[in-house]
């Protein structure tokens, strides 16, 4: 998905948390956003948790090839558990 689609979908879904934000200003602002989980999830050692996207597990890991043990890093994106309705949407008051 390219950064203009998902600022477009952002933009259509929850307009009013975007306000009169500018279509390039929101991109770039998303743009940096995911460079900061990039950076996150390219420095841990263990897992990094985001509120609202999930968790990355960073694992170290010996793979072996040719024979050879080699050390790689292995990182697995784990969604959250989606909520029960009621926890989802607070109650109107």
């Amino acid at each position: 998905m390219k950064i203009a689609e998902l600022a477009a979908q952002i933009k259509e879904k929850n307009p009013a948390a975007v306000g009169k934000l500018a279509d390039k200003a929101l991109e770039r602002l998303l743009r940096i956003a995911l460079v900061q989980v990039r950076s996150a999830v390219a420095e841990a050692e263990d897992n990094v948790q985001i509120e609202g996207l999930g968790r990355f597990a960073v694992r170290n890991v010996d793979k072996v090839v040719k024979g050879e043990k080699v050390p790689t890093r292995r990182v697995i994106y784990v969604a959250p558990k989606p909520k029960a309705a009621a926890e989802a949407e607070p109650a109107a008051e």
